[in-house]
């Protein structure tokens, strides 16, 4: 028996005589297919790309531990078929953790998102480790390929060193390779959240949808490969009743060469992920960092304003300098106060910024709100939002001394006054344009525990705080 939605391409297969039942997702380039065995346990069976298999042996496809070596497996499950999506809920073994996954197909990119919730229904405390949100089982093959993009560091070389391609024969990683965020924590510091396995007819594109911390793993294990990609250096004691969020992750088939691949994924987060842009994006912007860091006021800037509509420019940026505290001679003083400077404009931003829409430019100022002065007025009001391992403040370090401390953005009162804070310079202020610089790393995270995290998973709860 087929149960399948009218032009869906995602279907289920019910054999009565061997109780398995089958659900896949089919598009032009890439299928993905699970199955429930005669004894009830759900995996997935087959990831096709291009004719090509993927897929050796059977696979949960994710993990809760982050070991390459783990078979853990879905029973009970319960699958819906809602047009282009496939959800299914069930029951993690051994652990006991109920588990809901969603798989949104986008059909004509041959792609698909993953979703991962965890619920904990037992009556027990459960330790989760590393949370993997994919995890396979590979198999090799002739000219068969898995590269990763390296890069991402910033440097001063033309054009930039960054982001370069790192390919590996699948067959010839007989050793544990490892790749993963910068040991500062950005997540695109080291390599990007990414990897591609290829041969000669095309391919899958892979990503976790993340800007934490983050790692990924591929190891030979009996001729065959484990795959195992999501959080790194992560612990987390999920208590009853308590549901945690995996990062999720897009897979994205393709045909031909790894060009193809990343035209298609590219159409396709133009298209459904990222936000809506003017018609006349991107705009030409002028920015005064570089010419004189924060050594300027409203007089310096409205001439280089007037100079920089002359040239056709679009939006004029005040960076780093505009609040009160900021002194030329300290790169960090002043911040987390973002309060105008009346000193340096005393007609304020806000009758600044009308003067260059006056001159037919939008209006744009600098903020770093996840970093603050720990000399200044908020870090001395609220020395508890301060983000702390073993409990020294997580810091920038600078040629000569630290430059700024990191909020701990998984402490809700940092959450809530970042949110009206930022809407409160954007709507006083008048902005046209938000320029949020992230210039500071967060390590392994912070490890307080009255921040409203686990020490042991400070890393992730601030990155969703982020995202809140």
């Amino acid at each position: 028996m087929q149960r399948v939605a009218p032009t869906s391409p995602v279907r289920e297969d019910v054999n009565r005589d061997s109780r398995e039942t089958t659900w896949t997702i089919e598009t032009g380039s890439l299928v993905l297919v699970w199955r429930r065995s005669s004894t009830g346990e759900v995996r997935l069976t087959s990831l096709r790309t291009a004719g090509r298999e993927w897929v050796s042996s059977p696979a949960a496809m994710f993990s809760t531990t982050g070991d390459t070596a783990s078979d853990i497996a879905l029973r009970d499950v319960v699958a819906s078929i809602d047009g282009n999506a496939l959800q299914m809920r069930g029951t993690l073994v051994p652990l006991g953790i109920t588990v809901s996954l969603l798989w949104t197909v986008y059909d004509a990119s041959s792609l698909v998102v993953s979703e991962i919730e965890l619920l904990n229904e037992t009556d027990r405390p459960i330790y989760l480790g590393d949370l993997s949100s994919l995890r396979l089982l590979l198999a090799g093959g002739d000219e068969s390929q898995f590269g990763v993009l390296a890069g991402g560091r910033w440097d001063e070389a033309m054009p930039p060193r960054g982001y370069q391609l790192q390919t590996y024969d699948l067959d010839e990683l007989d050793r544990r390779k490892s790749f993963g965020a910068a040991d500062d924590g950005r997540s695109s510091g080291e390599h990007l959240p990414w990897f591609t396995l290829m041969d000669q007819d095309g391919g899958l594109l892979a990503s976790l949808v993340w800007s934490g911390r983050w790692g990924l793993s591929v190891e030979e294990r009996d001729g065959e490969h484990s795959l195992v990609m999501g959080l790194s250096d992560f612990g987390h004691l999920f208590q009853p009743g308590e549901r945690v969020t995996l990062p999720g992750m897009v897979l994205c088939g393709f045909a031909r060469s790894l060009d193809d691949g990343a035209n298609n994924w590219r159409d396709w987060a133009v298209k459904h992920w990222m936000p809506n842009v003017p018609e006349n994006w991107p705009w030409v912007q002028y920015n005064h960092w570089y010419a004189y860091y924060g050594d300027i006021d409203g007089e310096r800037l409205f001439k280089e304003a007037c100079e920089a509509a002359d040239l056709g420019c679009e939006v004029f940026v005040i960076d780093d300098g505009w609040f009160r505290g900021r002194r030329p001679e300290s790169y960090f003083a002043g911040w987390g106060d973002w309060v105008e400077d009346q000193a340096k404009f005393p007609e304020g931003l806000h009758a600044f910024g009308e003067r260059v829409r006056g001159l037919g430019m939008k209006f744009g100022l600098w903020v770093e709100p996840e970093r603050a002065d720990d000399n200044g007025e908020l870090v001395r009001a609220h020395p508890d939002w301060v983000a702390t391992r073993d409990g020294v403040p997580i810091s920038r370090p600078g040629p000569e001394a630290t430059e700024g401390v990191h909020l701990c953005l998984g402490n809700p009162d940092v959450q809530r006054w970042m949110i009206s804070d930022m809407v409160r310079v954007v709507r006083d202020y008048g902005i046209d344009w938000l320029k949020w610089d992230y210039n500071i790393g967060y390590g392994l995270g912070c490890n307080a525990d009255d921040h409203g995290h686990q020490a042991t998973d400070g890393h992730y709860t601030p990155t969703l705080g982020l995202y809140h």
